[in-house]
C-alpha cells in the first residue's frame, strides 16, 4: 500500500474519532451515560476503528523505519500496550460491589451487571465504619472502613479501606465507595483485573520513559528545534497584535446604615468561626457573604464585618437595602426590580409569601431563568440563615487556627492581589508588544531615534520586571497554599492561578531564545488571572473533597496545566502569525514563528499525554477504574488527538506550509477551551469539582 494512502487513512481515522467522541459527550448530556456507553464507547465498531488505527500506525512506522528513532518507537509502543491492557480489562476483568455490615462475614460480591454473585477466596467482616471530619467542621475529610479479613487457612488480619487507600488481596482490589445512613454498613467497589492491570501499568511506565527520552535525547527532534531557536536572532524582531480588553468598575456612595462601628468591626476580624465547613477568621466569612450577596467585598463604604453584623442586629433596616445582586435581566423584569440590585423585602409579597415559589411551579422557564432563580434563592437563603443565627458558629477551642495562620489569612484577604496582578501583567504585555512592534518597524535603526530608544528601554524594563513579578506571584501562591492547607489546584480559580504562574516562569526560561515570549508570557498570565477575577469561578478557600486528598492531585493537575499553558502560547503565536500574514510579512518571519510554536507544541503534547495517564492512575487508585468516559476525560483525549496531528507535521505536506500550520493551531485551541470551560459549564460530569 502506498505511503500517502496509509498516512491519509490514519488522519481520517483520527478525525473520525475526534468527531465521534465530541458528539458522544453531547449525546450523553441529552440521553444519559448508559446510552452512550452502550451505543458508542463500548460499541464494537468503535473498538474495530481503534484496532485499524493501531494496525495502520504500525505499518506507517515500519515504512518510515521508526525503529531508528527510539523515543518515537517507545511512545507508540506504550500506546499500543495501554490499549492492549484496556482490551484485557474489558474482556477478562471483573467489577462489582460488596456490601458489608458490622459483625457479618461476607465472601461474595455482586457483579457490576447485577446478573450473578461472585465468590471470593476469603471472607470480609466490617468492624467499624468511620467518617473523619476536618477539625471543627462537618466537612468529611475521609471515609474509613475497618475490616477483618479471614483467608482460606483461617488466618485473620486487620485492614483499613479509605479514599485513595485500597485493599489489595490475591489480585482483588477493594475501594471505598459508599456507606449506610446508619453508619453501621459500608459499600466497597471490587475489581479483579490481574493481567489487564499489569499490562496497562507496563504501558504507563513505558509512556513516561518515552516522554523523558523524547524531551531529553540530544539528537532528538525537540532538542534539534531548540538549537535552531537559539541560533535564530531574527526572532527578536518578530511580533504580532492581540485584542485589548477594557473593564469599568463603579462604586456606590457611602451612607449611614445601622451597624456596628468601624473600630468594632476591625476587632472582630480575628475571631474564629466555622463557616462553609471550615474554621476561618470572621473576616473571611464576612467577605464571602458580602461577595456572594452583593458581588463586591464592601457595601456603600461599610466593611464586610459591618454588613454581616448589621444584618444580624437590624434585619428590619437592612431588608430595605438594595444589595441582593440579580444578574438576569429577564428575572429582574418579572420581579419588577429596578436596577441590578433587589431589596430583601421586594422578594416577598404583602402577605409574606415568598415570590420565588411561583417560579418553581413554572414549567416554561428556560435553563438560564432556572439557574438565575436558583442563584437568587441561594442568596435569600444565606440572608435568612444569618438573621436566624445559624449561618456560622464560634469555632471550638480545640480546633482553632494558630495565630500565624489567622494573620496569613487576613493578609491574603486584605489586598486585591489578583486584580493588581492581571492589570500589571496585561499592562506589561501590551507595553512590550507595542515596543517590540516599534522596534520591528525601524529595521535595525533602533538606537538612532528617540522612539527607538524608548522602545528598547520599555522592553528591557519588562525583562527586568519578570523576576519580581514571578516572585510576587509565587508568594501569593504559597500564601494561598499555607492558608488553605492544600496545594491550590482544587477548582477553576486555583487552576487559573496555577496557569498564570506557569506562564510567567515559562517566559523566564524562554524569553532569551525569542523576545516574542515577553508579551506572550505576560498576556497569557494576565488573561489567566483576568478569567479567574471576572469569571463565575468561586475564589473562596474550602477543604478538599476526600477523593481529591491525594498527592496525585498535584502531579496530575500541574502537568496538565503546563500543557494547557504551552497550548495557549501556541495560540497567541498563531494570532501573531495571522496578523503578520495580513500585513504581508516575509515568509521567513512566519517560518520563525512556526519554529517557536513547534518548540512549545512538542512538550505540550507529551505533557498532556503524561497528565492524562497520571489522572488514569489516580482514578485506578481512587475507585478502581482507569477510565470512566467522563466528559472531561473524553475532551482531554480529543485535545490530545487534535494536537497530535500537527506533531506529525513532516508526514503532511499541507501542514508544512506556515500559513496552514498557524491556522490549524488557531482552531485547535478551541478544543482546549472546550475541555477546560465547556465541560465545566455546559456538559458537567465527575470532574465538576475541578
Amino acid at each position: 500500500m502506498k505511503s500517502s494512502i496509509i498516512k491519509n487513512t490514519v488522519l481520517l481515522f483520527v478525525i473520525l474519532l475526534i468527531i465521534i467522541y465530541g458528539v458522544a459527550t453531547i449525546l450523553e448530556k441529552i440521553y444519559g451515560t448508559a446510552f452512550v456507553m452502550w451505543h458508542i464507547y463500548h460499541n464494537a465498531c468503535l473498538i474495530f476503528l481503534w484496532m485499524c488505527l493501531i494496525f495502520l500506525g504500525m505499518w506507517r512506522m515500519w515504512q518510515i523505519r521508526a525503529w531508528k528513532r527510539v523515543g518515537m518507537c517507545l511512545l507508540h509502543a506504550a500506546f499500543g500496550i495501554i490499549l492492549c491492557g484496556a482490551w484485557l480489562t474489558h474482556v477478562f476483568g471483573t467489577e462489582g460491589t460488596i456490601h458489608l455490615r458490622q459483625q457479618a462475614s461476607v465472601s461474595t460480591f455482586q457483579a457490576k451487571d447485577g446478573a450473578e454473585q461472585m465468590t471470593l477466596p476469603f471472607a470480609l467482616r466490617l468492624d467499624t465504619f468511620q467518617i473523619k471530619y476536618y477539625p471543627g467542621t462537618q466537612a468529611p475529610a475521609d471515609f474509613e472502613s475497618h475490616i477483618l479479613l479471614t483467608d482460606e487457612n483461617g488466618q485473620m488480619s486487620q485492614h483499613v479501606v479509605s479514599m485513595n487507600h485500597t485493599l489489595n488481596v490475591s489480585g482483588y482490589r477493594f475501594y471505598q465507595s459508599s456507606y449506610d445512613p446508619d453508619g453501621r454498613g459500608s459499600i466497597l467497589m471490587v475489581s479483579y483485573d490481574l493481567w489487564g492491570r499489569m499490562t496497562t501499568y507496563a504501558g504507563y511506565g513505558l509512556l513516561f520513559l518515552s516522554v523523558i527520552w523524547l524531551l531529553m535525547a540530544p539528537n532528538g527532534r525537540f532538542r534539534s528545534m531548540l538549537r535552531q531557536l537559539r541560533g535564530n536572532t531574527s526572532l527578536l524582531r518578530t511580533i504580532g497584535l492581540l485584542v485589548v480588553i477594557f473593564s469599568v468598575q463603579t462604586m456606590a456612595a457611602a451612607e449611614h446604615i445601622p451597624s456596628i462601628s468601624r473600630e468594632q468591626a476591625v476587632k472582630m476580624r480575628r475571631q474564629q468561626v466555622v463557616f462553609n465547613d471550615r474554621v476561618m477568621p470572621f473576616n473571611t466569612m464576612a467577605i464571602d457573604f458580602v461577595r456572594k450577596i452583593y458581588g463586591s467585598t464592601h457595601y456603600r463604604g461599610l466593611l464586610p464585618e459591618q454588613v454581616v453584623a448589621g444584618w444580624g442586629l437590624r434585619p428590619d433596616a437592612w431588608k430595605e437595602q438594595p444589595m441582593i445582586r440579580v444578574k438576569n435581566a429577564q428575572l429582574r423584569q418579572r420581579l419588577g426590580i429596578k436596577g441590578q440590585y433587589a431589596r430583601f423585602s421586594e422578594l416577598f409579597a404583602d402577605d409574606g409569601t415568598y415570590r420565588l415559589n411561583d417560579f418553581s411551579e413554572d414549567a416554561t422557564l428556560s435553563a438560564d431563568m432556572k439557574k438565575a432563580v436558583g442563584e437568587l434563592d441561594e442568596k435569600v437563603g444565606l440572608i435568612v440563615m444569618l438573621t436566624q443565627g445559624i449561618l456560622f458558629e464560634a469555632a471550638p477551642q480545640k480546633d482553632r487556627l494558630s495565630e500565624n495562620r489567622v494573620t496569613a489569612e487576613l493578609i491574603y484577604n486584605r489586598l486585591p492581589y489578583f486584580k493588581i496582578f492581571f492589570m500589571l501583567c496585561l499592562t506589561l504585555g501590551f507595553v512590550s508588544l507595542i515596543a517590540l512592534t516599534a522596534m520591528y518597524s525601524m529595521r535595525g535603526e533602533v538606537n538612532k531615534t528617540r522612539v527607538g530608544k524608548l522602545s528598547l528601554l520599555a522592553v528591557r524594563t519588562c525583562v527586568w520586571l519578570l523576576i519580581p513579578v514571578a516572585l510576587l506571584l509565587l508568594s501569593v501562591y504559597i500564601l494561598r497554599w499555607y492558608v488553605s492547607g492544600s496545594l491550590p489546584m482544587a477548582n477553576g480559580f486555583e487552576t487559573m492561578l496555577t496557569m498564570s504562574l506557569i506562564s510567567i516562569f515559562a517566559t523566564l526560561l524562554l524569553y532569551r531564545s525569542s523576545y516574542i515570549m515577553l508579551p506572550i508570557g505576560y498576556l497569557a498570565a494576565g488573561f489567566s488571572l483576568l478569567v479567574a477575577h471576572i469569571g463565575q469561578m468561586s475564589p473562596q478557600i474550602t477543604h478538599l473533597m476526600p477523593v481529591l486528598n491525594s498527592p496525585l492531585l498535584a502531579m496530575h493537575v500541574s502537568v496538565i496545566m503546563i500543557a494547557y499553558a504551552l497550548f495557549f502560547f501556541t495560540f497567541l503565536i498563531a494570532i501573531a502569525a495571522q496578523v503578520l500574514l495580513w500585513r504581508g510579512a516575509e515568509t521567513a518571519r512566519i517560518s520563525h514563528l512556526s519554529l517557536l510554536s513547534r518548540v512549545m507544541l512538542y512538550p505540550a503534547v507529551l505533557l498532556l499525554c503524561a497528565g492524562i495517564f497520571l489522572g488514569a492512575i489516580w482514578a485506578d487508585v481512587s475507585w478502581g477504574s482507569y477510565w470512566n468516559w467522563d466528559a472531561k476525560e473524553v475532551w482531554a483525549l480529543i485535545t490530545l488527538l487534535v494536537y497530535a496531528i500537527p506533531l506529525h507535521q513532516p508526514s503532511f505536506s499541507w501542514l508544512q506550509r506556515p500559513r496552514n500550520y498557524h491556522l490549524f493551531m488557531l482552531l485547535a485551541f478551541l478544543s482546549v477551551l472546550m475541555t477546560y470551560f465547556g465541560v465545566n459549564y455546559v456538559l458537567g460530569g465527575m470532574h465538576s469539582y475541578a
